[in-house]
């Protein structure tokens, strides 16, 4: 999956940037949808 992959990338991304950061709200609305 193309998305699965883009999510899981942003997530590791948001996660080394912003880790509490208003950016790792917008990975989990990813992930849900």
């Amino acid at each position: 999956d193309v998305g699965a992959m883009t999510v899981e990338s942003i997530r590791l991304t948001e996660s080394e940037l912003t880790p509490s950061g208003p950016e790792y709200s917008t990975v989990e609305e990813f992930d849900l949808g």
